[in-house]
Formats: C-alpha cells, sequence, structure tokens
C-alpha cells in the first residue's frame, strides 16, 4: 500500500508539471497571436495614413518673339506743282528737330498773281460799298427833312411824297448792304489765296533732319528735298493670333540680340489692330513668333518696341516677355460659399487660406493672394482647416 502510495503520489505530481507546461505554452502561444494581431493593426494603420505632398506656386512660361532691329519712323518731303517753288528751308543737315517744328516753306508764283488781283477787286469793293453808303445817306437826309416839314404842317402833299420815298430808302439799304457782303466775301477770298499761296511743312515726328541742296535747287527733282529720321531705337517683329491677347502696348520686355551682344530693356509701343497677312508676310522667315501653334495658316499682327539702348540696324533680336500669370490646378482649391481657399502647411497643419481666384475651364488664375514662391498643398479635396497632417519628403 505504501508502494502504491508512492506510485500515485509521482503520478500526479508529474501531471501537475505538465499541466504548468501547457498553461505556460499556451500563454506563450496567446501572447504571439495578440502580438501578431497588433502588429497587423499598425502596419495597416501606418500604410493607410494619407501623406500630402506640397505645391510651389510658380508664373507660366514666358513669352518669346522673334523681331528684327528698324529704324525709327521717317518723314520725307518732296516737290508739289500744288505748293509751288521752295521759299525757305528752315533746318539744317544734323539739326534736331521735334514734332510740330517747320521744315521747308513752298510759295506759289502764280496764286501770288491773283493775291494781287483780288487786292484791287477788294478796294473797288470797298469804293462801291462806299458810294452805296453815301447814296443811303443822302437818301435818308431827304428823307428826315420831308418829315419834318410834315410835322410841321401837316401837309397832304408831303405825306404823299413821304410815301413815295419809302421805297428809295428800302433799296438804298438794300444796296448798301449787298457792297457790304461783297467786301467780306472779297476778303475772305483774298485770305484763303494767301494761305494756299504759301505752304510751310512741319515734323511729324522727331527727329534728325537731312537737307539735299541738289533737289532742292531743282524745282523738277522728285527726290525728297528734307528728311527727318526718327532718332527712336525700334524693334519690329510679328505675333500671331493665338498669342495677341498676351501682348499688350506699355508691356515691359527683355530685347536680347541673337548674335550675343548686350540685352537691353524695351516697351510695347504699339501693336496693329488688323492682321498684316496670313502667315508669310512681314519677312516672315525670321519674324515668326516662337510660340505660335503650329500650322501655317494664322494670322499675323506687327508689334513695335521701343528699346533703352541702340541695337543695329537690321540685327535678329529675341523678344522676352516675363510672365506673371499663375495657374493652379483645380485639386488644388476649395471652393466654398463662392469663395477660393488654399491650403498652406504650418506647424504640421492645413491652414486654410482665402485668395482671389479667376475661375476656367480646367484651372484657376491667381489674382490676388499668392506669389511666385509659396507652398501650397497640391489636394485639398478632403481636407479641413487646422487639419494635422503629414507632408511627403
Amino acid at each position: 500500500m505504501l508502494y502504491y502510495n508512492s506510485i500515485t503520489e509521482i503520478q500526479l505530481g508529474g501531471r501537475m508539471k505538465n499541466n504548468k507546461k501547457f498553461a505556460i505554452i499556451l500563454a506563450i502561444i496567446a501572447l504571439a497571436c495578440v502580438g501578431g494581431l497588433v502588429f497587423k493593426l499598425v502596419k495597416a494603420n501606418k500604410k493607410n495614413e494619407t501623406k500630402y505632398s506640397l505645391y510651389t506656386v510658380s508664373a507660366g512660361s514666358d513669352l518669346v518673339f522673334s523681331a528684327i532691329s528698324k529704324t525709327g519712323d521717317a518723314q520725307q518731303v518732296y516737290n508739289n506743282q500744288a505748293y509751288g517753288e521752295v521759299e525757305k528751308v528752315h533746318v539744317k543737315t544734323g539739326q534736331s528737330v521735334k514734332k510740330g517744328d517747320s521744315l521747308i516753306t513752298f510759295v506759289n508764283k502764280e496764286v501770288e498773281k491773283q493775291i494781287d488781283q483780288m487786292q484791287l477787286q477788294l478796294e473797288q469793293a470797298k469804293s462801291q460799298a462806299n458810294y452805296a453808303l453815301e447814296d443811303r445817306n443822302s437818301a435818308y437826309k431827304s428823307y428826315n427833312k420831308l418829315v419834318e416839314k410834315y410835322n410841321e404842317t401837316f401837309s397832304p402833299e408831303l405825306e404823299m411824297q413821304i410815301d413815295q420815298m419809302e421805297p428809295t430808302l428800302n433799296q438804298s439799304n438794300r444796296a448798301y448792304k449787298q457792297a457790304l457782303d461783297q467786301v467780306e466775301l472779297q476778303k475772305k477770298q483774298l485770305n484763303d489765296l494767301k494761305e494756299s499761296s504759301r505752304k510751310t511743312i512741319n515734323a511729324t515726328i522727331s527727329g534728325v533732319c537731312k537737307v539735299n541742296e541738289k533737289n532742292i535747287d531743282n524745282p523738277m527733282s522728285q527726290g525728297a528735298l528734307v528728311e527727318v529720321t526718327s532718332d527712336e531705337n525700334i524693334i519690329e517683329g510679328n505675333i500671331s493670333e493665338y498669342d495677341y491677347n498676351k501682348l499688350k502696348e506699355n508691356d515691359e520686355v527683355e530685347v536680347i540680340p541673337i548674335n550675343g551682344d548686350e540685352k537691353t530693356k524695351g516697351t510695347v509701343v504699339e501693336i496693329s489692330n488688323t492682321p498684316e497677312s496670313q502667315a508669310g508676310s512681314f519677312e516672315a522667315n525670321q519674324m515668326q513668333n516662337m510660340t505660335e501653334q503650329s500650322g501655317s495658316n494664322s494670322s499675323n499682327f506687327v508689334f513695335k518696341i521701343k528699346t533703352q539702348k541702340p541695337i543695329h540696324i537690321g540685327f535678329n533680336v529675341q523678344v522676352r516677355k516675363k510672365s506673371d500669370k499663375i495657374e493652379l490646378a483645380k485639386d488644388m482649391v476649395k471652393e466654398e460659399d463662392s469663395k477660393y481657399y488654399v491650403f498652406e502647411y504650418k506647424d504640421s497643419k492645413a491652414v486654410k487660406k482665402e485668395v482671389q481666384l479667376e475661375k476656367n475651364t480646367n484651372s484657376y488664375t491667381v489674382i490676388s493672394g499668392l506669389k511666385s514662391g509659396d507652398k501650397i498643398i497640391s489636394k485639398v479635396k478632403d481636407l479641413k482647416d487646422n487639419q494635422e497632417i503629414k507632408v511627403e519628403d
């Protein structure tokens, strides 16, 4: 019995040890399962965590055009039979003039003769007016005497004479008025002749003069008598209809000679309202807009630029207009109650900022509130103000 009991105790002790081992094993397995589950959940959360990217705001591409250096405007004065002969040249070669200054005066000798004749006719008209005035005064003098006598006597005979004299008074008044009208007419005609007898040509531009003495001395010459060349530095080029609205008068541009000479600043002074012609005009091989769309049927418009520094006539240049136009993709903008917002990244948060935009078909154009170099979040559909976020490195 003792032996049996000892065996039983040994068996029970062995079972208890096995149970403990089993429990420990189960605990380890349970911990492993829980740990794995936690690891998977953390990993899943990290995998599902959204990271946002930042976009650096920048203006669009610069506009670049081809152009060529040309002289400024020029003015030439020629012989004109209607003007007559050269009477006086008011300028000298090399002289600078301003717009409106006198260049040359012509005199028409035939008109001068007509002026002499018209002067005589005017004197005759004045004499006729004086005679008419004397006749009218004489008639009134006689009339007034009859009226005085009638007022003293009330004679029917005098009354009849007064009535008979009234038509004579009216006639003398009309004659005098007609004579005065004729004098005024002669004066006007004389003044018109005097104005047409001399013609002074004024400068239509500011610039430097050249006087061609040989042509002036020869009334039959068909060459220019006086020339004025603008001293402005002008660049001229073509712009296609695709870019017509991108270039405006008074725009500041950069002018770069293609031969490597020093670049200079310029100002757009003129853009034509009507097309020069279809592509191929205005030295089109050199003047094609470098940014125009493909194809050869677009209309071209001439533009002129005044440069700060002179560029040799005939040199080809590039004209560059820096773009200050900022475009934003629709994903970058949140629209709420007819207002536009972007999100900046500050202190690990998305911070909403109101901006002024112009809505286009597929984008927005910045009016105010953003400038080149600013950073905004690129996609804002589900963002809220002051939401904590992470951004991509």
